[in-house]
This record gives structure tokens, C-alpha cells and sequence, in this order.
């Protein structure tokens, strides 16, 4: 059933891709942004709202057509992400799920992944992309995301973006960070919808990533 779910997701993710006329970041200089929303409807609280950098910038029109906020800025950092958030906090317009596609530029502290959680309140949850930087999927960004789910397992869901890309070669571009086309796009899209699906993620990579106890 979540092969199935995730098959359909792909489907519908190549879809938006297609639909979405993207330019690719190519064109695109450090802090430029992208944003889309899905329509309005009455009946729907508010959207989960994904922030990221220049690896989700391609993504944000296809993630808008799956019922997801996204915000996407190229070198965006991760003390540029919390700032979306603590001005959200302050308007309380804040979803109950929030996804951090971030640390490709600069680090990511525990700190940072504390002030993320209290900033969403005690109620809301955080999906974190593991970065695709140069010490992938073992670097220390990494390992500090997946401490954090281990300290707060309901509240912190770490998606292995950085292990998944490793398996797909083909949808990165020379310098194994950004995405280098729609397979890529696609993929990205579908991994962070498994953001809203109640399945665990999959599990980290086993040699190396987490320290001993």
C-alpha cells in the first residue's frame, strides 16, 4: 500500500512538474525566491508549508499542486528559514506541519532545530530534509537532524533526501547538490509528500550518520 502511494505521488508529481512550465535555477541568483499556494478551500486548514533553498526552488509549483505552501530562495540559509518562521509565529499563521529543506548552505545546530520546534508550538510537527552537501548523508548536518527526532520522535520526522540521492545519481547536477532535472524535481516532490502520510519514514543509512551510544 505505500509503494502504491508513493508510485501514485511520483505519477502526480511528473504531472505538476510538466504542468509547471519551471525556468530551473540556472537562471536564478542568490536570493530570488519562489513561492506558491494551493487554492483556498473553505473546509481545509492551513496548507503544511515547506521553506527551503536552491534545491527546492525548481520544486515549489509542482509542491502547490499537491496542497503544499512552498518557499523556495536560492543560498537561503538556515537562520533564514527560522526567520520565515518566527515572523509567521508572530502573525499566528503558522500550519501544523512545517517542512525545513535547508542546510545545503551553511550548518544546522541543535539549537536551531529547538528553536524551530517552539516557534510551531507544542502541537505542531517538523519534517527535516537531510542536505545534499559535500559530506553526504553522513555529514554533521544530518546527524543533528536525526538526534533531534530520536530526542522528540512524535514531533520530528527526518527525511533522508541526501541517502535518496545517492541511489539516483541521474537527477543531480555535476556538483551533487542541486537537481539537474524533471526526474529530479519529481523525485524531491515526491519524497517531501510523504511528509503528510502516517507510514515511517525510511530508515537512516546504517554505516556511519549517528554517533555510538
Amino acid at each position: 500500500m505505500v509503494r502504491r502511494r508513493l508510485v501514485l505521488a511520483l505519477l502526480a508529481c511528473a504531472l505538476a512538474v510538466q504542468a509547471g512550465g519551471l525556468t530551473g535555477t540556472a537562471q536564478a541568483k542568490c536570493g530570488q525566491k519562489r513561492t506558491a499556494a494551493p487554492a483556498r478551500r473553505a473546509d481545509v486548514a492551513r496548507p503544511p508549508l515547506v521553506i527551503g533553498d536552491s534545491v527546492l526552488y525548481d520544486a515549489v509549483p509542482g509542491l502547490a499542486r499537491l496542497g503544499f505552501e512552498a518557499n523556495g530562495m536560492i543560498c537561503r540559509r538556515m537562520d533564514q528559514g527560522l526567520a520565515i518562521l518566527r515572523s509567521r509565529a508572530k502573525r499566528r499563521i503558522l500550519p501544523r506541519l512545517v517542512v525545513l529543506e535547508l542546510g545545503a548552505n551553511g550548518t544546522v545546530t541543535s539549537a536551531q532545530v529547538d528553536e524551530a520546534l517552539a516557534l510551531i508550538g507544542p502541537r505542531g510537527k517538523l519534517v527535516l530534509l537531510t542536505p545534499t552537501d559535500t559530506d553526504r548523508p553522513k555529514g554533521a548536518d544530518a546527524i543533528v537532524m536525526r538526534l533531534a527526532a530520536l530526542r522528540t520522535p512524535t514531533r520530528v520526522r527526518v527525511l533522508e533526501w541526501a541517502a535518496l540521492t545517492l541511489t539516483h545519481p541521474e537527477w543531480m547536477a555535476k556538483d551533487g547538490v542541486h537537481l539537474h532535472d524533471q526526474a529530479g524535481i519529481a523525485g524531491l516532490i515526491a519524497l517531501i509528500a510523504q511528509s503528510t502520510s502516517s507510514a515511517p519514514p525510511p530508515p537512516p543509512p546504517t554505516t556511519g550518520g549517528l554517533p555510538a551510544p
